[in-house]
C-alpha cells in the first residue's frame, strides 16, 4: 500500500512544472501610473525576467512565467503511445517606466497552448 502511494504521489509531481516569476491581477493593479516607481515594483514582485533599458533612458520591465502540465495518459505506460502531451499556461507583465523610474503604464497577456502525440497530435 505504501508503494502505491508513493508512486502515485511521484507521478503527480513529476507531472507538473513552472518557471519564472508570475505576477497576479491584484498585484499589477495595486501600481499607480505616474506614482509608482520601479524599486517600488521590484520590491513587490522581485526582479523581472527582462529589463530594457532605451538610450533616453526609459525602462521596459517584464515578468513572465510560465506552467507545463503533463496530461495524465502520457504517465501510464503502454496507454502513453496512443495519446499524451502536455499543456502549458504562460503569462506576462510588461510595466514600462519614464526616464525618472515612474510608471508609465503596463500590460499583460496570457496564452495556452497544448502539444499532443499519437492519437492527441492534432
Amino acid at each position: 500500500m505504501r508503494t502505491s502511494i508513493a508512486i502515485v504521489l511521484a507521478l503527480g509531481v513529476a507531472g507538473c512544472a513552472s518557471v519564472g516569476t508570475k505576477v497576479d491581477t491584484a498585484q499589477v493593479q495595486q501600481f499607480q501610473k505616474g506614482v509608482t516607481t520601479y524599486s517600488d515594483v521590484v520590491a513587490a514582485v522581485g526582479e523581472p525576467t527582462n529589463v530594457t533599458t532605451a538610450a533616453d533612458g526609459a525602462k521596459i520591465a517584464v515578468y513572465t512565467y510560465a506552467q507545463a502540465t503533463v496530461r495524465p495518459e502520457t504517465l501510464i505506460p503502454y496507454v502513453s503511445v496512443f495519446g499524451g502531451g502536455a499543456d502549458t499556461k504562460a503569462t506576462a507583465v510588461i510595466f514600462r517606466f519614464d526616464a525618472s523610474d515612474k510608471l508609465v503604464d503596463y500590460s499583460t497577456s496570457v496564452s495556452n497552448t497544448g502539444a499532443g502525440y499519437g492519437v492527441e497530435a492534432k
